[in-house]
């Protein structure tokens, strides 16, 4: 979810992508607490609603929360809170002590109201993972008692606040004196930033920063920024209509480590120097780029259960594909093909790293929108995101499918598994020939020979004679994924 830049000199070069957990944080005054929870349990009783209320108190070095819990079903509930909190109540639980506060409840009806009160005492960083030991190893960062499972449910957060100091985070948001509400209505879950933060508005989005990130040219610039953020998720909402939960927010914190942005539903995270430096001037193409990637992520990224198979190829290669889109339309499709061939050099590296899995993903939908065509690729890409709550790759595939009449298995089977064909044109006796040394066959490639393109479809090691031509030109487009 994030994209960095590899040095400072390469300023139209495009940063690698990373995804994180959600994380909690206390540095500077200001607190991030987010989740992001995964895996799904066997247990009958579910979390319905979260309605949570939580008191600030940097002076005594304390975060006190207290969470009221509806219960949907019958049964067993199994929730889960890091160790670095003082369990104050949770009546009717059984409190076991493992790598984190196993609180569970038996013979739960539905409607059940759950209480917990817990309190986080001491100046505690939660920077970095909370590994909860489950069986399949998932990791869990959470400030308030989260199910171990990515299924965010509607709720209202209420955080009491001391003088000077406003917080801010995804949903719809009411500020009162000494306290903000912030409601979801089950799209993402509660996460909020607090400190001495100004705000400034350009249609739905907002931008919130603490004083030490005030750019040069004032309120202004940012008002300049807010507007140029404005133009991106207009033209998101164009393709995928609005998001739920009130505004898109852009919202300036410290964040850990070398991180240089973080997208939530419908707030995007990014550290003070990247926020005034966004502001201080007009976006450049790697700085739109960035900022198109975060904000993608509202719609294509934090409603995909991240331990679904392939969930990057929805996440991260969504927002890359998109933010490519973006780009090629506001600088031209020159500067967008440099950034493909970024990706494409980041792809051949073959060191399974995120960037290299990420990158490759946003390939796929290349790909797609190559053998597709892009207007009916993105009206495919819309329609998931506004009929599917929780879309998943396989039901990505059946939709593209039913929509399409094209029969896509063979290729979904192979980017699952990591397997790519690697076209090479070589000049032989006997003419041109199209060879595949890859391990891969199942995507189509064009070729043009003299002017005429037809697709090829090559087994790995097959090989097809051309014959003798005056200009041969393998994948035009570059819709494929060139690893050779």
């Amino acid at each position: 979810m994030e994209m960095r830049r590899r040095n400072e000199s390469e300023a139209s070069i495009w940063g690698r992508t990373y995804i994180y957990a959600a994380w909690g944080l206390w540095r500077r005054g200001v607190w991030l607490l987010g989740v992001w929870v995964a895996a799904a349990w066997g247990w009958a009783a579910q979390v319905e609603r979260y309605d949570i209320e939580a008191w600030i108190q940097p002076a005594q070095h304390r975060f006190e929360v207290t969470a009221r819990i509806t219960v949907s079903g019958r049964g067993s509930l199994e929730l889960w809170l890091p160790r670095a909190f003082r369990i104050l109540e949770a009546p009717g639980a059984r409190i076991e002590e493992r790598a984190q506060h196993r609180i569970r409840y038996p013979n739960l009806e539905p409607g059940r109201v759950l209480v917990i009160r817990a309190a986080l005492e001491g100046p505690v960083a939660l920077e970095g993972y909370f590994n909860l030991g489950a069986p399949r190893g998932y990791a869990l960062d959470a400030w308030y008692p989260a199910e171990l499972e990515y299924r965010p449910r509607p709720y209202t957060l209420t955080l009491y606040l001391p003088a000077g100091v406003r917080a801010v985070g995804p949903g719809v948001m009411v500020e009162a004196p000494g306290r903000v509400t912030l409601t979801g209505d089950g799209f993402g879950t509660p996460a909020f930033v607090y400190g001495p933060y100004r705000r400034v508005a350009a249609g739905r989005v907002e931008l919130w920063y603490p004083p030490e990130a005030q750019p040069t040219g004032g309120r202004r610039a940012v008002q300049a920024l807010a507007t140029q953020v404005a133009g991106i998720v207009e033209r998101y909402e164009a393709l995928f209509g609005p998001g739920p939960d009130g505004p898109v927010r852009l919202v300036a914190l410290e964040l850990p480590g070398r991180m240089e942005g973080y997208g939530l539903a419908h707030t995007v995270l990014v550290p003070p120097h990247r926020f005034t430096k966004l502001a201080e001037g007009r976006l450049e193409p790697g700085a739109y780029a960035f900022l198109a990637h975060e904000l993608a992520h509202t719609w294509w990224g934090n409603r995909v259960i991240p331990q679904e198979p392939g969930a990057w190829f929805l996440t991260e290669g969504t927002a890359n594909y998109l933010a490519a889109l973006l780009v090629e339309e506001r600088f031209g499709p020159q500067v967008a093909g440099r950034l493909w061939e970024y990706w494409a050099a980041l792809a051949a590296r073959r060191d399974g790293s995120e960037a290299w899995r990420y990158t490759r993903a946003a390939w796929m939908h290349r790909t797609l929108e190559g053998l597709l065509g892009r207007a009916v690729y993105l009206e495919a890409l819309a329609e998931l995101a506004r009929t599917t709550p929780f879309p998943n790759l396989e039901g990505f595939r059946v939709h593209l499918e039913r929509k399409t009449r094209v029969g896509l298995a063979p290729l979904f089977a192979e980017w699952m598994t990591g397997r790519y064909p690697e076209y090479t044109l070589t000049r032989e006796a006997s003419g041109w020939v199209l060879e595949n040394r890859g391990t891969g066959g199942a995507t189509p490639v064009t070729v043009e020979v003299d002017g005429k393109r037809f697709p090829v479809v090559l087994e790995p090691s097959g090989r097809l004679v051309l014959g003798r031509a005056r200009r041969v030109r393998l994948d035009p487009e570059r819709y494929v994924l060139p690893l050779n």
